[in-house]
């Protein structure tokens, strides 16, 4: 089992999943989150997507954090909203 990470400071909401690299967003370039899940029907898991002006991304398992803490800690720093989860077609880069 691994260990992940989640943080937030003055620089942006910061992100490392077990032994990757730490994903960051800048306040300035989170633009929004989206909700979606994934699963085969007896095990589903609920990630909130949080997305940056520039493509890059950061997802949080529902059942990893206490998500509506963690968004009200966000929106103290930036406002915001969630979108409509768009899931990547074969042909999206």
């Amino acid at each position: 089992m691994g260990n992940t990470h989640l943080w937030l400071d003055e620089e942006g909401v910061h992100y490392r999943d077990w032994m990757k690299q730490v994903q960051t967003i800048a306040w300035n370039n989170l633009d929004h989150y989206d909700v979606h899940s994934e699963g085969n029907g007896q095990t589903v898991t609920v990630y909130y997507t949080f997305r940056s002006r520039d493509g890059s991304s950061i997802a949080i398992a529902r059942s990893s954090y206490d998500i509506h803490e963690l968004l009200q800690k966000i929106r103290a720093r930036k406002d915001v909203a969630e979108q409509p989860y768009k899931p990547k077609s074969w042909f999206d880069s």
